[in-house]
């Protein structure tokens, strides 16, 4: 059976495709047949990472003008890894589309996704991953509800723990999926500050993580901290380009603690 992660937030900015696409590139490094799609219409940027320019895209199969094979594309990594990705459009025009469809065209693009499912799996995916639009956008609740476990991707201030709890409570848990939280970028040392010791960033981490826990009712599948290079490195796939960086330790151990939750 194929499986389906979505990678969603609350709020832009938490680092939800960076995210996204490492996992997506590590479970490819690691054996797995991967699809990874870019469901974040109003905001795409998977064009970015991996610097691709297709002549279809995952617009074309939700408006009906293509199959989702069609607009699936592979991309060369090496002879072991198998990734394809289907690209969201970054035109303003289509863009400025998908903003203005109406609920019948969401109804009938839900429709066309799940049915995509047995493509998908007639096509020898081992794993599709959703980079899902921040908050209660219509693509994102379609990689959802077609996904079998959820990744909610979230930063360490107050205001978005107390909004991502309505998320969990009012879409997440009617939903019935399988979730758990990944903290990212968490910094543990402000400027000026004196940096922490390995035991006491070791006790802080575990109790931010049972905080989260406590508060939201979900599992914590991992903690990042903040890398600033990695921030200001932008759209770079440090797992194919920087694959010793400490950043990619850290997310090989989150993998790790997601794909144990299928």
């Amino acid at each position: 059976m194929v499986r389906f992660i979505s990678f969603h937030s609350f709020k832009g900015g938490t680092g939800k495709t960076t995210l996204a696409t490492n996992f997506a590139v590590l479970s490819a490094l690691n054996g797995q047949n991967v699809c990874l799609l870019d469901f974040d219409f109003r905001a795409p940027s998977l064009h970015v990472f991996f610097k691709e320019n297709p002549s279809l895209w995952l617009n074309d199969f939700l408006n009906g003008n293509c199959k989702i094979e069609e607009a699936v594309h592979e991309i060369d990594m090496n002879d072991a890894a198998k990734l394809s990705i289907g690209f969201a459009n970054p035109s303003m025009e289509a863009m400025r589309d998908m903003m203005t469809k109406d609920r019948e065209w969401e109804a009938k693009a839900l429709h066309q996704v799940l049915s995509s499912k047995a493509v998908v799996q007639r096509e020898g995916f081992d794993l599709v991953v959703f980079d899902t639009s921040p908050g209660i956008q219509y693509s994102s609740v379609n990689a959802l509800a077609s996904s079998n476990v959820i990744v909610l991707v979230m930063n360490k201030d107050e205001l978005n723990r107390e909004d991502t709890a309505n998320i969990v409570n009012k879409l997440y848990k009617p939903l019935g999926r399988k979730m758990g939280i990944v903290l990212n970028k968490v910094l543990f040392c402000l400027p000026g500050e004196r940096l922490k010791n390995t035991k006491e960033l070791e006790k802080e981490s575990t109790q931010l993580i049972e905080s989260v826990k406590n508060e939201l009712g979900c599992p914590v599948w991992g903690l990042i901290p903040c890398f600033c290079e990695v921030l200001l490195e932008g759209a770079t796939v440090h797992a194919l380009q920087k694959p010793t960086h400490p950043f990619v330790a850290e997310l090989s151990t989150v993998t790790d603690n997601i794909l144990r939750n299928f």
